[in-house]
């Protein structure tokens, strides 16, 4: 198990006009290289990164947070340049569930509290997160 807290309380720290605009900037530039996006503003939390109709990652909205797919960690990392706070996690699977987190208030206000906090993937994150 792969133990995350520090990582996402490293993400929630960030001051920046993340969810503002650099979420969007960032999301646009990757769009503009060849991935291909989903995300339903107002709808969604998270917007879904694919590459040729597969889900390589899931970047949270809310928070400069991205899980990806391990085989794609390094070409993403090449467009951090100018958002170089962006807290990555890599995955060999999205569905694996790999992940552990120590809960605590601060978690509790960002994260759904059904999230499974001993045993979870990056997909049952994507749909733990709340806006």
């Amino acid at each position: 198990m792969k133990n995350i807290t520090k990582q996402i309380k490293q993400a929630l720290a960030v001051d920046t006009l993340w969810s503002v605009s650099d979420f969007f900037y960032f999301i646009e530039t990757l769009a503009n290289v060849g991935f291909e996006i989903s995300y339903w503003k107002g709808e969604e939390n998270c917007a879904t990164l694919l590459k040729k109709g597969v889900v390589i990652g899931y970047i949270w909205q809310k928070y400069p947070l991205m899980f990806i797919n391990e085989d794609y960690g390094d070409e993403i990392t090449k467009f951090f340049k100018e958002l170089n706070y962006i807290i990555l996690i890599k995955t060999n699977d999205l569905t694996n569930q790999e992940f552990t987190i120590n809960m605590d208030d601060d978690l509790m206000n960002s994260i759904d509290y059904g999230l499974e906090t001993k045993s979870f993937s990056a997909n049952d994150f994507w749909f733990h997160t709340v806006s």
